[in-house]
């Protein structure tokens, strides 16, 4: 910005006046004659003094500037303000008129008007070609910054002189004249031509960039849908409140909002509408004069209940229970549907100072009421109350209460008197007892020692101080190695020393159970069937190209091996043919089963 400047000299003037009114020679100490000639004089002296004014304001210079950088949103100064004051002197273009020197989204929607009437792009910055036509715009518009006797600054947007005689001007705009500025100084020539004032307008002020401060909010008359807002601020301001039953949120849908465009300093707004009953947020949001823009802290209210109903819940049987190292349950009763609060913590007297404690909050009615709480302290005095509210808001409080929570649980659980008992030749019993509630678990498998790991095991999850597992589907004349294990509910585990016992041979007369017999992956010589058995047996399959099978003559493929997922593979056969089949399995012990006759035909 470019500066050209100089400054009024009329209080010196005016102070020269006052000197010489000051020595004067007191009236009342003069004959009359005296008095006539010396009011003679001091007309000549008023008359020199008026001269001289006026030579002066002839002479009054103003600072002329330009614009000679950039600018864009965001940026605060002088240049800035200057700015303003050339968009400003359009309201088309800035109607807000704000000249804080701060490029804010109001300047930036100027500078799109301004870059869209000179048919430039509108990005709402002022780049080279926006600035080449604000600088074209000051040489017919010139903005001035006038200093007068106090020193404060003014901006002025000065007229074209010759506009107010220019004819063809004149002719272009109806005949109307600009409006001269209190800060323009007209040529004597053409002041005298006019030879009529016109109405000036004050220069645009550059000082107030100061947001109002709100104070005493207040909340008054409420009602079942309605509520008074009053508030001051220290200088005249317009306000809007706005209020929601949610805390405030203007990232997503603004909240509804009650608005007073009267510029005052003590406010009051009715909120309507409201449901009854509600917890309700609000903001308030004020704009003085010059755009500078505050809000209040957000506060709270509730409506009143409107339903007629006024009697709070009777709470009852409040206790504790289930109490642990960091956790507990609440329980209580009401004698009508209502919600659940527990308000807890470590402080005594908690009632006192809610809004410290934590709370557990349950919104759905019930007459009987429960909360688990938990990540408390080990070994620590925890004090609650328990609130509920019924569905008319009506709410009642119990009175403290306490519990402690307990030592952390480090011991595992004594494992005694084993037993092992009703063992055969495929199953075995084990039984035991702990000194504590815990689960129950047995390792078990052929190789010693047992790798936990790894192992096969049986367990049951089920808290007890008796404990048995049953072990079944074993194999005969084996021996099985073992180990007991029991954990209680804090996870502390106990793993008995390792034992063993060996299962019986018995009488096994019992054939296998042979399932799922297929033939499949078929080709034109040949074919593969699969079956299963409920216990490891041989595999064998008897085939002909003829029915029924004779086990006797008919073809055959075996595998000795005992499975219990069995499959072999035929070949040699011929293309295209239908074969019968029937699949045999026999257990360790001999006993043996053959299936039902099956068939199937080759590929071509």
């Amino acid at each position: 910005m470019v500066i050209k400047t100089s400054f009024y000299k009329r209080a010196a003037v005016f102070s020269m006046l006052g000197a010489v009114l000051a020595t004067s020679t007191p009236a009342f100490a003069l004959t009359t004659q005296e008095r006539l000639v010396l009011i003679a004089s001091l007309t000549q002296q008023l008359a020199a003094l008026q001269a001289q004014l006026q030579a002066l304001q002839q002479q009054r210079t103003t600072a002329e500037v330009s614009l000679l950088r950039m600018l864009k949103p965001g940026e605060r100064g002088e240049d800035v303000k200057v700015l303003q004051a050339l968009l400003a002197a359009d309201s088309s273009i800035y109607p807000e008129g704000i000249i804080n020197g701060s490029y804010g989204p109001a300047t930036t929607r100027a500078v799109k008007r301004f870059q869209a009437r000179k048919g430039l792009a509108q990005p709402g910055v002022v780049g080279p070609a926006t600035l080449k036509k604000l600088n074209e715009e000051l040489k017919d518009k010139p903005i001035a910054i006038e200093t007068d006797g106090s020193g404060k600054p003014a901006l002025c947007a000065k007229v074209p002189p010759g506009h107010l005689i220019a004819p063809g001007w004149l002719r272009k705009n109806d005949g109307v004249r600009p409006i001269v500025p209190e800060c323009q100084t007209l040529p004597p020539g053409i002041a005298s031509t006019l030879s009529t004032s016109t109405t000036p307008i004050p220069p645009l002020s550059v000082n107030d960039v100061m947001p109002p401060t709100i104070s005493s909010t207040a909340i008054s008359g409420i009602t079942g849908n309605s509520v008074i807002v009053t508030w001051t601020t220290n200088e005249q301001t317009k306000s809007r409140v706005y209020y929601s039953t949610s805390t405030m949120n203007f990232s997503s849908t603004a909240p509804a909002y009650a608005s007073d465009d009267s510029f005052v300093v003590i406010h009051s707004t009715q909120l309507s509408g409201l449901l009854a009953n509600a917890v309700y947020y609000y903001l308030i949001i004020a704009t003085d004069q010059s755009g500078n823009t505050a809000s209040s802290s957000q506060g709270m209210f509730t409506t009143i209940n409107s339903s007629g109903d006024i009697t709070p819940p009777n709470i009852s049987s409040v206790s504790s229970s289930n109490v642990g190292a960091t956790m507990a349950t609440i329980t209580w009763s009401t004698d009508e549907s209502a919600n659940s609060k527990v308000y807890y913590g470590t402080t005594n007297s908690i009632s006192t100072n809610l809004s410290a404690a934590q709370a557990y909050f349950d919104s759905s009615f019930a007459t009987s009421h429960s909360a688990s709480l938990s990540g408390f302290t080990q070994n620590t005095i925890y004090y609650y109350m328990v609130v509920s509210a019924d569905a008319s808001g009506n709410a009642a409080s119990s009175s403290q209460q306490s519990f402690a929570t307990l030592q952390p649980d480090t011991a595992s659980p004594v494992v005694s008197s084993i037993s092992i008992s009703g063992v055969t030749a495929g199953a075995a019993s084990l039984s035991w007892t702990t000194n504590e509630n815990a689960t129950s678990k047995v390792y078990y498998g052929t190789n010693f020692p047992l790798n936990l790991a790894s192992a096969t095991f049986i367990a049951n999850t089920a808290l007890g101080t008796s404990h048995a597992i049953v072990l079944s589907n074993l194999s005969t004349s084996t021996t099985y190695y073992y180990v007991i294990s029991s954990s209680d509910s804090s996870g502390n585990t106990t793993n008995a020393t390792e034992s063993s016992f060996t299962t019986t041979a018995g009488t096994d007369t019992t054939p296998p159970v042979i399932s799922s017999v297929v033939a499949g992956t078929f080709t034109p010589t040949g074919a593969t069937i699969t079956w299963t058995t409920n216990e490891n047996a041989t595999s064998k399959v008897y085939y002909s190209d003829s029915t029924p099978v004779n086990t006797s003559t008919a073809q055959a493929v075996s595998d000795s091996t005992l499975v219990t997922s069995h499959s072999l593979a035929i070949t040699g056969l011929s293309g295209n043919t239908p074969y019968y089949y029937s699949v045999q399995s026999a257990d360790s012990v001999g006993n043996q089963v053959v299936s039902t006759e099956s068939s199937f035909t080759t590929a071509p």
